[in-house]
C-alpha cells in the first residue's frame, strides 16, 4: 500500500500584514498575514526548497516519478517537472508529470499513490504556488505562497492512502488568463456558496458512502478554504463536528498558497494525528479530490519532518512598499544591461551549476570547483571523479555590493567553504548585511539569477544556516 515517507514543507519568511494593506487602502482588507516570497524566488525556487528537505535523508537516485503541480508556472511550454531533475539530483530514467489547476496538488498525490501502489518505486510530489491579486483587490491579503514536497512509496510510510474518489464539475470560481498575472473572481460569495460549499458536500458524502464510513469513523477533515465558515458549513450538514473535527486552517498565518494548500493544512494536521486515525483530505477545484489515510506509527517523525509550526515562528513583516517592488509592481533599483547569457554554456556545465556536483583529485583529494584540467594543489592530471558537493558551508570572506541594482540593497556576495571541501562564490540572501561575518554558517538555496534572453536562470545562493 502507497503512503507518504517524507515531508517537506516550505514557507517563505515574509509576511504581508493585512491591518498594513488597510491603512493603504482605507477599508478592511480582512485578518491575518500572508506569507511572501523573496524578490529572488518563485514557483520552481519554492518547488526545490521544499523538495530538498523531503529528500534530505533518502536518496535521489531512487525516485522513479517526479509529479509538480503548480497555477502559476515560471516556464510555459517547457516541463518544470523535468527541470527539477538536475537541481535535485534526480537520475535521467525519470517519468516527469507537469499538473494545472487549483487542487492540482492534491491530484499529483493521489495519481502518485496509484502509480506507486501499481509498479512500486518512490514518487516525488511537489506543490507550489505563488499566486497573485491585483493591489487594493480583496483577495490581495488572502493567497500565500508555499510549497510542498512529499514522497510516496511503500514502505515506511507515515500516512497510507487507502482510497479516494474525485469528481468533476466545471464553476466559474478563481482564474487567470494566460498572458495576465492577476487573479480573477466574478461574485466570490457566490462562488463559495454554490461553487465550494456545494461541491465538498455533495463529494463528500459521495466519497463517505464509497468508502463505507461514517464521519465519527474520522478524526480530521483536511479542507483548505478562503473562507473557513464556508469549510465548516457543508461539513456541519454531513454529521460533521466541525469544531473538533475539521483540522486548523493557516490563513492567517500563511494565506492561501493555491494548489499547495491541501497539502500545506494536511503537513500541519499530521502534528495533531496519532497512529491509526483516519483523515479525509479534501482538494476543491472545479470538483473535488476526497483521499482517505491513514496515520501509521511514523506519522509524529513525519509531523517534526514538515516543521510547519517552526516555519510560522519565522516570520517577519514585510513592508508593503518592499512586497510591491518584490513582485516587479513598481519600479525598483535602477536597471542595467541585460545579463550576458548562454544557455549552451549553461547546459555544458548543469553538472555544476545545476547538480551541485565537483571533481575530486584522485592523487591530493582536492574538490575542485573549476573547469581544469590539472590539478591546482598538486598538479595532478586525473582523471577526476565526480561527486555531489555538501548544501552547508561557511564563509571565508564577503563583499557588500551597494552598486549592483537590487531590490534589497546591498548585495552581498560570499566566498563560502563547503563542508567536505570545495569553495564557491555566491550571492547571499535574506541575509542582514549588518551582521554577516567570516565564519557564519550558511546553507545552499536555489535562486532565480536573473532573465536574460527571456529564460529564467536559476543558479544557488547562500543564507544564514
Amino acid at each position: 500500500m502507497a503512503g507518504i515517507s517524507a515531508l517537506g514543507v516550505y514557507i517563505p519568511c515574509g509576511r504581508l500584514d493585512a491591518a498594513e494593506l488597510a491603512v493603504v487602502w482605507g477599508r478592511p482588507m480582512g485578518r491575518g498575514k500572508r506569507a511572501v516570497a523573496h524578490y529572488d524566488e518563485d514557483t520552481f525556487t519554492l518547488a526545490v526548497e521544499a523538495a530538498s528537505r523531503a529528500l534530505r535523508a533518502c536518496d535521489p537516485s531512487l525516485v522513479r516519478a517526479a509529479f509538480f503541480a503548480t497555477t502559476t508556472p515560471p516556464l510555459h511550454g517547457k516541463s518544470l517537472s523535468a527541470l527539477l531533475g538536475p537541481h535535485l539530483d534526480l537520475p535521467a530514467a525519470l517519468l516527469p508529470v507537469d499538473l494545472s489547476g487549483a487542487r492540482s496538488g492534491a491530484t499529483a498525490l493521489l495519481l502518485a499513490g496509484q502509480a506507486v501502489a501499481a509498479r512500486g518505486g518512490m514518487a516525488l510530489v511537489v506543490a507550489a504556488d505563488q499566486t497573485l491579486a491585483a493591489p487594493g483587490h480583496d483577495l490581495e491579503a488572502q493567497l500565500g505562497d508555499a510549497a510542498v514536497a512529499c514522497l510516496v512509496t511503500t514502505e515506511v510510510a507515515g500516512v497510507t492512502l487507502l482510497d479516494s474518489y474525485s469528481t468533476a464539475h466545471d464553476f466559474p470560481d478563481l482564474w487567470r488568463r494566460g498572458t495576465e498575472r492577476f487573479v480573477r473572481t466574478h461574485d466570490l460569495r457566490y462562488a463559495l456558496q454554490e461553487g465550494f460549499a456545494a461541491e465538498v458536500g455533495r463529494g463528500v458524502a459521495a466519497a463517505l458512502r464509497q468508502f463505507g464510513l461514517t464521519p465519527e469513523a474520522l478524526a480530521q477533515v483536511v479542507l483548505a478554504s478562503l473562507d473557513q465558515r464556508s469549510a465548516e458549513g457543508p461539513l456541519s450538514g454531513l454529521g460533521f463536528n466541525p469544531k473538533a473535527q475539521l483540522a486548523p486552517s493557516l490563513n492567517l498565518e500563511v494565506g492561501l498558497p493555491g494548489c499547495a494548500a491541501p497539502l500545506l493544512h494536511l503537513a500541519a494536521a499530521l502534528g495533531r494525528a496519532k497512529p491509526g486515525d483516519r483523515l479525509l483530505l479534501v482538494a476543491y477545484g472545479d470538483g473535488v479530490d476526497v483521499l482517505l489515510l491513514q496515520a501509521t506509527e511514523q506519522v509524529a517523525r513525519l509531523a517534526e519532518q514538515a516543521g510547519v509550526a517552526r516555519q510560522l515562528a519565522q516570520g517577519h513583516d514585510l513592508p508593503y512598499p518592499r512586497y510591491l517592488q518584490y513582485r516587479g509592481l513598481i519600479e525598483g533599483a535602477k536597471g542595467t544591461a541585460e545579463p550576458f547569457t548562454s544557455l549552451t554554456m549553461a547546459q555544458r556545465e548543469q553538472a555544476l551549476y545545476a547538480r551541485l556536483h565537483a571533481r575530486v583529485c584522485p592523487d591530493c583529494g582536492a574538490v575542485i570547483t573549476l573547469d581544469l584540467r590539472v590539478c591546482p594543489h598538486c598538479q595532478g592530471q586525473g582523471p577526476f571523479a565526480e561527486r555531489p558537493l555538501s548544501r552547508r558551508g561557511t564563509v571565508f570572506a564577503f563583499t557588500h555590493e551597494h552598486y549592483f541594482p537590487c531590490p534589497d540593497p546591498p548585495l552581498t556576495v560570499a566566498v563560502v567553504d563547503l563542508e567536505g571541501g570545495g569553495r564557491l562564490s555566491l550571492q547571499m540572501t535574506e541575509a542582514d548585511h549588518e551582521t554577516v561575518k567570516v565564519g557564519d554558517p550558511v546553507r545552499l538555496t536555489l535562486r532565480r539569477l536573473h532573465e536574460a534572453s527571456g529564460y529564467p536562470h536559476y543558479y544557488w545562493k547562500c543564507t544564514p544556516a
